[in-house]
């Protein structure tokens, strides 16, 4: 069977539909193009503007118009936010921002038994951190690897934690072993990637946190290996405000390092980044 899959929004989304494409191919299954005749396709949508939002409800039309006999699943934080409005467009699978495996399972079942199937939970219940596959979107050279999810901050105009959940952390020497798994597969750069990646090992209160005791650890652990002297291991995510002021304690981990880069983005720099080397 053929699937497609399109991505709306941040690196995170970009991250989950990899994995998702993995685990599809995984299962025998190949993939096409988003504007070609396909089994299924998948939609993984944005939710945080009203453009967004409208943006990921125009996609499922468009396939729905495409192909009105294949499965259509909608998964991430539209769906998890506004599943209602979702269901009005009669997709077929739908899911929120946790359950990735299960989702393509589901998928695949639908498009063979045209069984359809509706499971979004609510995010602020417990969740744990759901490992996937890392690795590349398709003929990309730089592989992505989510280390975090979810976010505590609550800010009055952001809806990511109520569409994404709590915090939760891939445990470090399972992050370590899959950026390992990444550079024997060839790639040359990683971008580690999370929702809210400051608080990363919040959830353990044993000190774990990114720029706590052990500041800098998660990232430090991958100077372990010399598979990226030539590339680069890149931090990204999107960091409120009052998160800013610890980017410092950072970039004091990567002064000593001379194999990492980072990046950081923030919608409070607008459109500018800070890069370090």
């Amino acid at each position: 069977m053929k699937f497609a899959c399109y991505t709306l929004g941040c690196k995170v989304n970009q991250y989950e539909t990899q994995a998702m494409e993995q685990l599809l191919m995984q299962s025998g299954h190949t993939l096409g193009s988003f504007d070609e005749i396909c089994d299924g396709y998948i939609i993984n949508t944005c939710t945080v503007t009203a453009v967004s939002d409208k943006k990921s409800r125009n996609a499922i039309r468009r396939v729905r118009k495409l192909n009105p006999n294949a499965v259509v699943g909608v998964c991430g934080c539209y769906a998890q936010s506004s599943p209602d409005e979702i269901r009005k467009l009669d997709v077929d699978v739908l899911i929120g921002t946790d359950g990735r495996e299960a989702f393509v399972r589901h998928m695949i079942d639908a498009v063979q038994t045209r069984q359809k199937w509706d499971c979004v939970d609510d995010a602020g219940g417990p969740r744990t951190f759901e490992i996937l596959p890392a690795g590349g979107l398709a003929a990309r050279t730089r592989a992505l690897l989510k280390v975090e999810d979810g976010c505590n901050n609550f800010c009055t105009y952001c809806i990511i934690p109520y569409a994404r959940g709590r915090v939760r952390s891939m445990p470090l020497n399972a992050a370590v072993e899959q950026a390992k798994a990444l550079a024997a597969e060839g790639y040359r750069e990683i971008v580690i990637n999370g929702i809210e990646i400051s608080s990363w090992g919040w959830e353990w209160k044993n000190g774990s946190c990114l720029f706590c005791d052990g500041a800098g650890q998660c990232i430090s652990a991958f100077c372990l290996f010399d598979k990226f002297i030539d590339g680069g291991i890149y931090h990204h995510n999107l960091l409120p405000p009052f998160i800013l002021d610890k980017i410092s304690m950072l970039f004091f981990v990567l002064k000593f390092s001379a194999r990492i880069i980072a990046r950081i983005s923030s919608a409070a720099l607008s459109t500018k980044s800070l890069t370090t080397t």
